[in-house]
């Protein structure tokens, strides 16, 4: 029973192995080996001292229930928390504390499922179902198809089940073969474990992949469906804990904001991509411009996209893969079979030509013609006609397209606005009116898509746009993370191109506008004047300041319950020490030789009821007898040897030399030796520590 609980404790063990994909927190599999070994190690110190099965099946649930009492009034927070920040992450998370403590409890459980299964009904095969169900939680919560290698710890663990099930059943019936018999099992298992991985690897390249049919594909169509940039950015900004995406060194020495993709359309349910063909090279920059140049290198971390970060605009690429252009937005996107993956792990270059101008450039351009047949100019019919009323007057003063768009840059990131990443998601018609008409309070994707709103409205070209912020400077160059997700406005103007505002105010985490002037005169507004002031300029580089965000669980803490575990431990592991203790002081030298002749007695008996055996009664030859019976004729020796040296000890009239250790470590090695299985964890739990003796 306390080996098949063992080898059940070793299964959930590694059948949570792939739960790694869904976090960076390792800890999670030493608490649960320390729950584990406790919940086991109660159970067997119960069995050895003759408990009813039952009750100490029933004693090993003590580890789950002092932790659900130690954190009875925490339950409530730690839940609500963990579901909060499971929303909020993506795998794999950051460590959390909560997380850790409901994923090891969850497992715990399977295993005292398990056992229950196992042992209690005696059905060892029937614990598959539940071994696996930690790896279908990968496989059914995350995007990417789960490697099946991930599925060979839990193969392994369930042999490991089925092995020691079997040995425990055939043991009992074939005790002289025991070591054979192991080996034979051993062996077993591992040939149908390897036969069985083979055979469905074969059947699964047999069959097509996911997604594909075995047809004729006919005429080839080299369209690429993009996905959307935008999904993850809440999630993202809302993530206790920053994650890197990226980091990169740039030539000039300055950070950079890093492009992803530019939503053109916009209907009632937001901004969107527009279809569009991919070719190869870079987009062509605007005649009239006369960029900066700069080059970047950049590493990517575990940052899965078809999108390539660059600055905007880029001129040339070099990264391994298959990349393409997209002329209508100038994004940068891979093609190929694996394109969704195509930045993870990357390491690239790219030169880029800086379109930056700055507020006196802007403010004398007119309004670009994007010859996109009214993509980037078209307002839903049932847009709130009071934004375009709103945006008319807060621009009334403003002579060209440039300054109107400073303009309403400027309004956005007044005071007028409060940045708030708990706002609803989105850029809807009806998320956009609220924040622009009721609310004023969102996040970066509502001030960039507002912004390209109201530009429209006064006949701007404009698109939002999807990337990072340029992040923090480091001592290499700059970090990016998921903090540093961004959107902002484009606005097409001419002879300057495709130019970028950020309106999101400076109380955002990381912003800074782009650019940072504003203009000269103060737009009215139908409710209130925005602020005269100008927004602060930004600082060289864009180690900005971000908000204080509050970090759930980052970093290592033990939780309260982790010393009333270790202190389970400590007391479980009491006995073998005690019996150590008393090993080595019947065996320390400067003994007078009757002292010596009893303590070696004494260790003869621990020895005995350690190996799970009774202790005989009556004279030192009676009870060699009785061993002798009981252990076998190899025992017969030694035991006779010691009989003797007691008895004489006992009963001469003089004794020179005492009782020689070694004697009593033969007699030891003897019996052990006659056992072939030492019973009951004999070593770790010793009866004889737990026996009074007269």
């Amino acid at each position: 029973m306390n080996r098949l609980n063992l080898a059940l404790a070793a299964a959930i063990c590694l059948a949570g192995f792939p739960l790694v994909l869904l976090t960076d927190d390792r800890m999670i599999l030493v608490w649960l080996a320390i729950m584990l070994l406790a919940s086991v190690g109660i159970g067997a110190a119960a069995r050895a001292l003759r408990t009813p099965d039952g009750i100490a099946r029933a004693l090993q649930l003590l580890p789950g229930a002092a932790a659900v009492w130690w954190l009875w009034e925490e339950w409530p927070d730690i839940i609500s928390e963990t579901a909060e920040y499971v929303a909020a992450a993506y795998a794999p998370m950051p460590p959390h504390e909560g997380f850790r403590v409901l994923t090891v409890a969850v497992l715990w459980f399977l295993f005292v499922a398990a056992e229950a299964v196992a042992s209690g009904l005696d059905r060892p095969g029937w614990t598959f179902p539940l071994l696996v169900l930690p790896y279908l939680v990968p496989s059914i919560v995350l995007s990417d198809e789960t490697s099946p290698l991930y599925l060979v710890p839990v193969a392994v663990g369930y042999l490991l089940v089925l092995a020691t099930a079997v040995y425990g059943r055939a043991a009992r019936q074939l005790p002289a073969r025991r070591g054979r018999l192991a080996i034979g099992i051993g062996a077993s298992a591992a040939v149908v474990g390897v036969a069985a991985w083979t055979l469905s690897g074969l059947a699964a390249a047999a069959l097509p992949e996911r997604g594909t049919a075995v047809v004729d594909p006919g005429p080839l169509d080299t369209s690429v469906q993009l996905g959307d940039p935008t999904l993850d950015l809440v999630r993202n900004l809302r993530t206790p804990t920053p994650r890197r995406i990226l980091e990169y060194t740039s030539s000039d020495g300055r950070g950079h904001y890093l492009r992803l993709a530019a939503l053109s359309a916009f209907d009632a349910n937001g901004f969107h991509l527009v279809p569009t063909d991919l070719l190869p090279g870079m987009p062509e920059r605007p005649a009239a411009a006369n960029p900066e140049p700069v080059t970047l290198e950049v590493k990517v971390a575990n940052f899965a996209s078809e999108w390539l970060p660059v600055p905007w605009m880029p001129q040339r690429i070099e990264a391994s893969g298959d990349w393409r252009h997209d002329p209508v937005t100038g994004a940068i996107v891979a093609i190929g079979a694996n394109r969704t993956r195509a930045t993870a792990n990357l390491e690239y270059r790219v030169e880029a030509r800086l379109l930056e101008p700055g507020q006196p450039e802007i403010a004398a351009a007119d309004p670009g013609d994007p010859r996109d047949g009214g993509i980037t100019l078209a307002l839903p019919e049932d847009l709130d006609p009071r934004i375009p009323e709103l945006a008319r007057q807060l621009t009334s003063d403003a002579d060209t397209a440039g300054e109107r768009a400073l303009i309403l840059g400027h309004w956005l990131r007044s005071e007028e606005f409060t940045y708030s990443t708990a706002a609803v998601e989105g850029s809807t018609l009806g998320t956009l009116s609220d924040f622009l008409l009721v609310s004023r309070t969102g996040y970066c994707e509502q001030f960039a898509g507002a912004l390209a709103v109201l530009a429209r409205a006064v006949g701007i070209p404009s698109r939002m746009a999807v990337g990072f912020m340029p992040g923090s400077k480091t001592d290499q160059g700059y970090e990016v993370t998921t903090k540093n997700m961004h959107t902002w406005t484009e606005v097409l103007l001419d002879g300057l191109g495709w130019v970028a505002i950020d309106p999101t105010p400076s109380g955002a985490p990381g912003a800074a506008p782009i650019p940072s002037a504003s203009p000269t005169s103060s737009p009215p507004t139908p409710s209130t004047q925005p602020s005269e002031e100008e927004p602060p300029t930004p600082p060289e580089g864009p180690n900005l300041p971000e908000d204080p965000v509050p970090t759930v669980g980052s970093g290592f803490r033990l939780p309260g319950w982790t010393g009333w575990v270790i202190g389970a431990l400590v007391v479980a592991a009491l006995p073998a020490a005690v019996r150590q203790l008393r090993n080595r002081h019947r065996l320390r030298s400067g003994r007078d030789p009757v002292t010596a002749a009893e303590d070696a007695w004494e260790e003869l008996r621990d020895t005995v009821l350690d190996l799970g055996r009774p202790w005989p009664s009556g004279t030192p030859r009676q009870v060699v007898a009785a061993l002798v019976t009981d252990f076998g004729r190899t025992v017969a020796e030694p035991l006779g040897e010691l009989a003797s040296q007691v008895e004489r000890a006992r009963f001469a009239p003089t004794v020179e030399d005492p009782i020689d250790p070694r004697l009593l470590r033969r007699v030891a090695a003897a019996l052990t030796s006659a056992v072939p299985i030492r019973p009951r964890l004999g070593r770790l739990l010793p009866r004889s520590v737990f026996r009074l003796h007269a």
